[in-house]
């Protein structure tokens, strides 16, 4: 590939040009055309419906598979897909669910819904081009969509060297143009909207082309959720490994993890969260914290990785990571294991922007003969993973 000064001057000359800003123009006067249907009342959802409010759209209302009612905190009704079929005939639909997107759409193509009431998702990301850099978008900044965004363009205003010199780094320190590639597409994706080259959802973490695994695996789960991943290392070890751990501080995924893993052998779950150290953090849906941010955040106990294992019989030979921004800590907290087992690594890069360098920084100044790859799954900016190996 073009050296990533070549890479970034060719998006930056697009991001000058009017052709850009009429696609701008463009997606707001689409979103625009029609009553509009969000087709997901998540939390995804629910940014959606807020920065298109922001910017002068107000959603019709949500659909959504599994409830109905209002969401009180946008005040927009939630209909169900039969009403959405019978009563929105005329409207636009826009998918507001990155992980039901091929659910959703297949309901909509059942029930003949014609493609072009379907809009893209990219109009919706290029949507929130038109806030970044807005002082009176600050009510937006718990959007992590936005976060991200407006520190990208940054980069192009110059108001953000340190994020663009780290991406160069980064850049400059992956092994194939593959991962360049990736890169390069999430910079295009937070100044234009327009996709992320991705690999199949059912890879993530176990990339065959990188991830060698053997009938000895020892797997560090951090970040178990509901043990999906768990079931994927089995899947891809074909039930021939040493053991599995898992780290889950949510009570309630933990105990479907556990029930998922109840009749496995040789697996170990823990109820707490991984960090740089043994201490007490406060923990949501969102992120861990050292400090409470609200009052309905859980005090949670956290441990590092190389502590606990300093006490069991195992030392991880693979370790994934995906703790909603709270890899770095957990990184230094299992220096030692890196540093003198090199296991292999997975980790989740897309919940900060500066993630994409000091992740795989702090771990080549534990150890510089890693080798470093970046592979992305998902149409939107979720599920972007570094290995190193």
């Amino acid at each position: 590939m073009k050296t990533f000064q070549t890479e970034w001057q060719s998006i930056k000359n697009f991001c000058e040009s009017a052709e850009y800003k009429q696609e701008i123009k463009s997606a707001k006067e689409k979103l625009l055309a029609k009553p509009l249907v969000l087709y997901g009342a998540g939390a995804e959802g629910l940014e959606f419906a807020t920065v298109l409010e922001f910017c002068g759209i107000k959603p019709a209302c949500f659909c959504d598979t599994n409830k109905v009612g209002v969401d009180k905190s946008t005040g927009l009704s939630i209909i169900s897909p039969k009403d959405l079929l019978n009563d929105y005939k005329n409207a636009n639909i826009l998918i507001s669910s990155s992980g039901y997107t091929a659910e959703i759409q297949a309901v909509l193509e059942a029930h003949n819904v014609p493609a072009e009431r379907i809009l893209p998702r990219s109009l919706w990301f290029r949507l929130c081009l038109l806030t970044a850099g807005e002082p009176s978008a600050d009510t937006l900044r718990g959007s992590y969509y936005l976060a991200l965004f407006n520190a990208v363009a940054e980069m192009l205003t110059g108001n953000n060297d340190v994020l663009l010199s780290g991406y160069k780094r980064t850049y400059d320190l992956v092994q194939d143009n593959e991962s360049k590639q990736v890169l390069m597409d999430i910079i295009r994706f937070c100044l234009t909207g327009n996709q992320i080259s991705r690999n199949p959802l059912d890879t993530v973490y176990f990339d065959n082309d990188i991830i060698k695994l053997s009938p000895s695996e020892v797997f560090a789960d951090v970040g178990m959720f509901t043990a999906d991943t768990a079931e994927d290392f089995f899947k891809n070890t074909h039930n021939k490994y040493t053991h599995y751990y898992g780290f889950e501080p949510d009570s309630a995924t933990l105990e479907k993890a556990r029930l998922f893993l109840a009749n496995r052998s040789n697996t170990t779950t823990e109820g707490k969260g991984v960090w740089s150290c043994e201490t007490t953090l406060y923990f949501s849906e969102q992120h861990i914290n050292e400090n409470a941010a609200c009052t309905n955040e859980n005090v949670i106990e956290v441990i590092s990785l190389d502590n606990y294992f300093a006490k069991k019989p195992h030392i991880p030979t693979f370790i994934k990571m995906d703790i909603e921004g709270s890899e770095l800590e957990a990184l230094k907290g299992a220096e030692c294991i890196i540093r003198d087992h090199k296991p292999k690594l997975a980790i989740c890069i897309y919940h900060r922007p500066e993630d994409i360098y000091t992740l795989p920084e702090i771990i080549k100044s534990f150890r510089d003969d890693y080798k470093f790859y970046i592979r992305h799954y998902t149409n939107n900016m979720c599920d972007t993973v570094l290995y190193a190996v």
